[in-house]
């Protein structure tokens, strides 16, 4: 038997309907194979860059030391840990003639556990990835603390109790990125030299930070184990919203790749069901045959099912080899806007590429095959080669698949929806009007020659044929019309959220007179820039009179991650550009005293309403304001933007400090330098070089 079906496969592949259903299935399989394997090696690098924002994969967050048991509880574990403290404290020179309040962040040897710190041996030097941190004694500082301080790499700075050299100066902390408002002059020590300071004492401000890193399931079972212990003031860090532009960009991108896909599968689909109708046609004589000879019907369906087997995996193995070679020639094709050493691929691709062949075959070919297991002998009597097909069911088994594959592509149901409802009804229009046509000329050719006549009669005559090349011309025409929409929608979204002069540095921590004299060199200059924002540092803790805790919890099903820190609060005469009033009236702001208006994610997390009274601990004061206003904010604007502006004089009573953005061309990047030279106190946030660093 293993004779007559491997003679079987080798003779099939000599039909030409073979053959294109081999290549039809191989095409599907290598898009979808390359442009998943693209999209999940880029997703798994974001994944990785985005845990850089904790320099960990998980973080325990605590005002105060683990407890014995907690302890205790990690050492059980096999992972990579790390501690970080931070706290402020006043550093000053040795001989006490200048001092600055500074953020000093004591980190163990492992730090960080994912992500690099860069740094660099002199002011405005070249920044250089290290591995290591600050020996005991020795503290690394960032530029502002030399301004401030007036000293130089080498010399001493105190900080408690202890004097430290310092050796280099830090450009850049992977866990810092997400915090643009709570920035002060940082200066990193060892772990070690905590005691020695003999600033930590009872009852001081202080964050300990436990970073791990390892297996998922290891860190799972490690937060369940830890979370029966947590106290009020401990909790676990996640990735919080600020990654939203790269994030909604990549979104994007990989959903107008994946509607490319979803193209190329339907019309390999569509190719497959043509070519098995014609191959169940040539086949249907030969199993009629093989009837005749006596051969059972178990014979029949491993003769039917496993030649398409054997070519379906056969089609799949060439789609990976095909695609695999594809995505790194589209790599290659995309230099510099594709990161180097992209981290390997996972099963994802594999498991999609080889689902979307499957529905294929089951879809639209094995409607067709399947009529070859009833093939009845009486068929060599006739002149009726076609087995009965229903109609019905093989659009049904279509219709099955389409949905599967789109959904497959989007994993959007109400995307999916509307893609299905519209290709339907485009479908259905291109059948009713080739129906009408092909009437419309039997009409009109009644009394033209016989040829012509007998071939519009074979055209009604072969009409499932017909509908299947209808079908296929028209998914090509809504292919190209879908892919066009998408592609100009992606395009005009970019181009409206990120113009071409979007700005590049953000400027933070200027001082109100900096600010004024900042805003006037930048206008001498002709340098593009956003208003500048006074910020103070507040966080929510009322809404209605209802604590925060126990307006937003699970038992509500409020929640935002902004509940979980400070807000930079900011006030404007102006909307800011990107923003638009979705609720309210933005007027108000400027004629009541007292209000503030509510960014709509956050107005939304929160059920927030106009007219709610919020109310914020600043510093150690509470301040109360009215929701006169919900606004829709562009993250992806690289401006400066707000989950709270307020009117102009609910926070005048406290000290602020100011941030803007502003766009530097290739030739004004050297002013940087004059900036910092000229503005010490402030910080420079340099995009550019954060997105070039990796």
């Amino acid at each position: 038997m293993f004779n007559f079906y491997f003679t079987l496969l080798v003779r099939q592949l000599k039909q030409a309907s073979i053959r294109l259903f081999c290549i039809a299935l191989t095409l599907a399989c290598a898009v979808t194979f390359s442009i998943s394997m693209l999209g999940d090696r880029i997703e798994r690098l974001l994944n990785l860059q985005a845990k850089e924002v904790l320099a960990a994969d998980l973080v325990l967050e605590s005002s105060s030391q683990l407890t014995d048991d907690q302890e205790a509880i990690i050492d059980s574990f096999q992972l990579d840990k790390a501690n970080i403290l931070t706290f402020q404290s006043m550093a000053n020179t040795v001989d006490a003639e200048s001092f600055l309040l500074s953020s000093v962040k004591a980190v163990s040897d492992a730090y960080p556990l994912l992500g690099e710190l860069q740094i660099t041996d002199n002011l405005y030097g070249q920044a250089y990835p290290v591995d290591g941190i600050p020996t005991v004694g020795e503290a690394w500082v960032e530029d502002r603390v030399l301004h401030d301080l007036d000293i130089n790499i080498g010399d001493y700075i105190n900080v408690g109790e202890t004097a430290f050299k310092v050796t280099q100066i830090i450009l850049y902390e992977p866990d810092r990125g997400n915090s643009f408002y709570s920035f002060t002059p940082r200066i990193l020590i060892n772990w070690d030299d905590i005691e020695a300071t003999q600033v930590i004492k009872p009852g001081s401000r202080v964050k300990y930070r436990y970073l791990f890193a390892g297996e998922i399931n290891q860190l799972d079972s490690l937060q369940q184990s830890l979370s029966e212990t947590l106290q009020l003031n401990q909790q676990f860090v996640s990735l919080e919203s600020g990654g939203r532009t790269l994030s909604k960009t990549f979104d994007r991108a990989y959903s107008f790749l994946n509607i490319i896909a979803l193209v190329a599968v339907l019309l390999g689909a569509v190719a497959a069901a043509l070519v098995s109708f014609h191959y169940a046609n040539e086949m249907t004589h030969q199993y009629a045959i093989f009837r005749c000879l006596g051969m059972k019907s178990k014979q029949i369906i491993g003769a039917i099912v496993i030649p398409i087997v054997v070519y379906t995996l056969l089609a799949i193995t060439l789609g990976f080899v095909i695609g695999s070679v594809s995505q790194s020639i589209i790599i290659n094709t995309l230099g510099e806007l594709v990161p180097e050493n992209l981290p390997r691929a996972g099963i994802k691709p594999y498991l999609i590429s080889s689902t979307a062949v499957l529905i294929i075959v089951v879809s639209f070919v094995w409607p067709f095959i399947m009529t070859l297991i009833k093939t009845s002998p009486k068929i060599l009597l006739t002149n009726n080669i076609s087995a009965k097909r229903t109609i019905t069911s093989t659009a049904a088994f279509m219709l099955i698949g389409v949905s599967l594959l789109i959904y497959l592509a989007t994993s959007d149901v109400l995307i999916s929806v509307y893609i299905i409802l519209a290709l339907s009804i485009f479908i259905v229009f291109s059948l009713i009007l080739i129906n009408y046509l092909i009437l419309l000329l039997q009409r009109l050719t009644q009394t033209k020659n016989t040829s012509t006549r007998l071939a519009i009669r074979n055209i009604k005559a072969n009409h499932m044929m017909v509908s299947l090349q209808v079908i296929a011309v028209a998914l090509t025409f809504f292919s190209l019309a879908l892919v066009g929409t998408i592609r100009d929608d992606l395009i005009i979204s970019w181009q409206s959220k990120v113009p071409e002069n979007a700005p590049n540095v953000f400027v933070i921590n200027l001082t109100e007179s900096d600010s004024q004299r900042f805003v006037s060199y930048l206008n001498e200059n002709d340098i593009i820039h956003n208003p500048m924002y006074p910020i103070v540092r507040g966080r929510l803790s009322e809404v209605n009179g209802i604590n925060i805790d126990d307006y937003a919890n699970k038992d509500t099903g409020r929640y935002d991650n902004s509940l979980q820190r400070d807000l930079a609060l900011t006030w404007n005469d102006d909307l800011p550009k990107d923003n638009k009033i979705i609720q309210g009236e933005w007027g108000q702001i400027l004629d009541t005293n007292n209000t503030v208006s509510v960014e709509q994610d956050l107005a939304d997390n929160l059920d927030i309403k106009v007219g709610d009274m919020l109310s914020f601990m600043i510093e150690t004061r509470k301040v109360s304001a009215q929701v006169n206003s919900i606004r829709s904010v562009e993250w992806e604007s690289f401006a400066p933007n707000f989950y709270m502006i307020f009117s102009p004089s609910t926070l005048d009573e406290f000290p602020s400090t100011y941030i803007t953005s502003l766009y530097l061309t290739e030739q004004q990047r050297p002013l940087i330098s004059s900036f910092v030279k000229n503005y010490p106190s402030a910080t420079f946030f340099d995009l550019d070089f954060v997105l070039e660093r990796a």
